[in-house]
């Protein structure tokens, strides 16, 4: 399906309004860093302190100048459906129809990946406004990794990304859509140990194209197939980039491109978009490419900025 936003300009989407309202900014009119900072320091005069101010206009600047590359701009979006229903005497049973769609690694009612209402993604805005205002509060520090840029990262995960209807390596017999061609085989040898199990290995290597810097720990050999434990595996490379300072817990709707999502099954994706409308994600095993997904209780979600 391809879509194009309705908002004209970014202040017109309802999650952004929600941030905007949030810090007494309801007419504000996004035009740079500069003018943001001028803006929410006079608004907010004696309501913030100078940190809370700094950090309330970086993120109104991080993620207004990242929303435009999405206004008036057609995008794909693609949805991995599955019909069932009951059969009495080889018919179908009148109301047993049930259409669910893919939402990583579980399958929910397809109407779980519709947009939410204006009101609900306002509210979602509001919220996430209030995280970065207790932030600041708790005495957060920005995380170590200040050259990270998320759109090279995003963009790397895209390349190496697609969405295959069967098995490289065995058809459709076990039930794996992966395709091996579009991976970036030439920097990264094929990891024979890991088989099917590639999510973490996209991961590792869209972030350290991002600028995430490599070390003793958490390193791959490039033209070889060395990788170590902790840029293969879900589970360290969870610890090791949350308890390096790399990653921090965020939201569902504050999770932008560049930012990674872990489900219960330890399974481990980038995001690709989020518009605050469409959510999108990269991924392997199974490879997918931009493919929608909707929140879940069992999703956690980290940023790198």
């Amino acid at each position: 399906m391809n879509t194009t936003l309705k908002a004209k300009k970014v202040e017109d989407l309802p999650y952004v309004k929600g941030m905007l309202k949030k810090v007494n900014l309801s007419d504000f009119s996004y035009e740079s860093k500069a003018k943001t900072d001028e803006a929410v320091a006079k608004t907010n005069n004696g309501k913030f302190n100078n940190e809370q101010v700094a950090n309330v206009s970086k993120n109104i600047d991080f993620r207004l100048s990242g929303l435009k590359q999405y206004i008036n701009q057609a995008a794909d979006n693609n949805f991995y459906l599955k019909v069932t229903a009951d059969l009495s005497n080889d018919a179908i049973v009148q109301g047993s129809i049930k259409i669910l769609a893919e939402n990583l690694d579980i399958y929910v009612p397809v109407e779980k990946l519709l947009p939410k209402s204006s009101a609900e993604m306002e509210a979602e805005g509001s919220n996430d406004m209030q995280f970065v205002i207790e932030e600041q509060e708790s005495g957060y520090s920005l995380s170590l990794c200040g050259d990270y840029n998320p759109s090279d990262a995003r963009y790397y995960s895209s390349i190496y990304s697609t969405n295959p209807t069967d098995c490289h390596d065995h058809g459709t017999s076990c039930g794996i859509y992966q395709d091996r061609e579009w991976w970036n085989n030439y920097a990264y040898n094929y990891y024979a140990e890991l088989c099917h199990n590639d999510c973490a290995d996209l991961v590792s290597q869209a972030l350290s194209y991002g600028g995430l810097p490599e070390d003793g720990t958490w390193y791959a050999t490039k033209y070889t197939s060395t990788r170590s434990l902790t840029w293969v595996n879900t589970g360290y490379l969870k610890n090791y980039m949350t308890g390096n300072d790399y990653w921090r817990t965020t939201t569902y709707s504050s999770a932008t491109e560049g930012a990674v999502m872990y489900t219960a099954s330890n399974h481990v994706v980038m995001i690709a978009q989020n518009d605050t409308i469409t959510h999108q994600y990269n991924g392997h095993t199974n490879d997918r490419y931009r493919a929608n997904f909707s929140d879940s209780p069992s999703f956690v979600y980290y940023k790198l900025w």
